[in-house]
């Protein structure tokens, strides 16, 4: 991170940052200060003429608005603020080469905390993909939003046009003469996507989704795999999610009803979290899931849910297996590694609806923290949609589901059923009317909203968003 009292640069990782933080080092008016971790304070010398001061060097929006404000600056008082944008392939695997560095091996083997990461970068490239190891803390999209939103003066350099793109847009605020420098310039930090397995793609998406969808759309529509033959693969495997207070339950209610479904109530949420991913094929054989282990899920009695009473006595004519979790959308790349072929129904409400019924959770408490308010529920909904259109732009095979079609229409959901493979029957019919008959009475049930609620959710949702998956990816539409 570097800034005068005109420009802010956010350094995100391999993006040729140490390039531009030199240029700026040595060209805009001082004061300049150049924020870098205090073991590179001790341990190296000035580029330019900056002010070195202690901190994160890759901090995000919201780091550098701690960081300014000690200088009694705010985001809105510079003149720019950019941040440069890369190919989220070459991205990783400069990281990967990088990690692969004497110098680099050496400083992070200091930690203990980095064998894991260390481990995996001596070796191969295609297991390295599929680990969830990124040179970023925290959420991508803070790189370039803040609050959910780009500041008005905020610029996105595209990596490619560094040398040139840099240069032009700080011209009015330098005062010396120097030529552009091109460090860690290096043609073997670039992969050819279609080298790479298709596992490795899907976690590189996934991890970089925010830098494809807004910056890299192409390299999407290039590498969208052809999921025909996977589609008339039978998979044994079904998973529900959506974003909380979508109506995943209900979902799983009406789905898991079916005389050939078995469906867990969030049977393995503990084993499916992101970073700690465990859940396997083994954990849908019988024994293992009509027995909960300690650390399955938030509930130790399997009879909890009425949805699980009829499960022992249909699982030896089951065609399907699986169980709901909310935060699927977070791991579904992590599901095709260890499960292949699978179904994921996608259940998506709107806003205003999703963050009053957080609200009222967060009222009464209970295992739902006050924190978990609208805003929350922005933040959530965003995401959980944001995810899904990225892997259905990547060509994954996704059920979408309305919430308001499924319960406040007469729409058939044969279509559902179609795309699953097996006829629907009474069971699934008979849930799906009482579901119907009781969205009435939750409707009445809904509190209101604030003015300065609906005005927080209307400057935040991503709508858009919400609209393409609805327009294009409905299956009840």
């Amino acid at each position: 991170m570097v800034f005068n009292q005109n420009v802010l640069f956010i350094h995100l990782g391999k993006t040729g940052g140490m390039s531009v933080t030199d240029y700026l080092c040595n060209t805009l008016k001082p004061p300049v200060y150049h924020v870098l971790p205090q073991s590179h304070l001790e341990n190296s010398k000035p580029l330019g003429y900056e002010q070195r001061i202690p901190g994160n060097r890759h901090g995000s929006l919201s780091v550098a608005q701690e960081i300014i404000a000690t200088y009694n600056l705010k985001l809105a008082d510079f003149n720019l603020i950019f941040v440069i944008a890369r190919n989220p392939f070459d991205l990783d695997f400069s990281y990967f080469k990088h990690l692969r560095k004497p110098h680099v091996f050496k400083r992070l083997s200091e930690n203990p905390k980095n064998k894991n990461l260390l481990d995996a970068a001596m070796g191969n490239y295609e297991a390295f993909t599929q680990r969830d190891f990124v040179h970023y803390i925290g959420m991508l999209s803070a790189f370039f939003e803040i609050d959910g939103k780009r500041p008005e003066n905020l610029q996105i350099v595209k990596f490619e046009e560094l040398a040139t793109k840099v240069p032009e847009l700080v011209r009015p605020y330098v005062v010396n003469d120097y030529t552009f420098p091109h460090r860690n310039k290096s043609s073997d930090n670039s992969v050819q996507p279609q080298k790479l397995s298709i596992k490795a793609i899907a976690a590189i998406k996934h991890k970089y989704y925010y830098l494809f969808q807004n910056f890299y759309p192409e390299l999407l529509a290039k590498t969208v795999l052809n999921r025909t033959s996977e589609r008339q693969q039978k998979s044994k495997y079904i998973f529900v999610g959506g974003c909380a207070r979508s109506g995943t339950s209900i979902l799983a209610n009406i789905i898991g009803g079916h005389q050939r479904i078995v469906l867990g109530m969030e049977r393995f949420n503990n084993l499916m979290k992101p970073r700690k991913f465990q859940l396997s094929q083994e954990h849908f054989e019988k024994t293992r899931f009509l027995t909960i282990h300690e650390n399955d899920t938030g509930y130790t009695d399997f009879n909890k849910f009425r949805c699980h009473w009829s499960i022992a006595e249909k699982w030896d004519k089951a065609l399907l297996f699986g169980t709901k979790y909310t935060f699927a959308d977070q791991v579904l790349w992590k599901i095709k590694q260890n499960f292949g072929n699978f179904h994921y129904l996608y259940i998506y409400r709107n806003i205003y609806d999703v963050a009053e019924s957080w609200n009222r959770k967060a009222a009464k408490g209970e295992k739902w923290p006050a924190k978990n308010n609208y805003q929350m529920a922005v933040q959530r909904w965003n995401e959980s949609l944001g995810n899904t259109l990225t892997e259905l732009q990547c060509g994954s095979d996704i059920i979408c589901i309305s919430y308001d079609d499924l319960l406040y229409s007469e729409k058939s959901i044969q279509p559902i059923f179609d795309r699953l493979g097996i006829p629907i029957d009474e069971n699934v019919l008979r849930e799906l009317t009482d579901a119907r008959k009781e969205a009435p009475n939750k409707k009445l049930a809904k509190g209101m909203l604030s003015e300065n609620e609906v005005e927080y959710i209307r400057n935040n949702a991503r709508f858009e968003l919400y609209d393409e998956i609805h327009s294009k990816f409905n299956i009840l539409r």
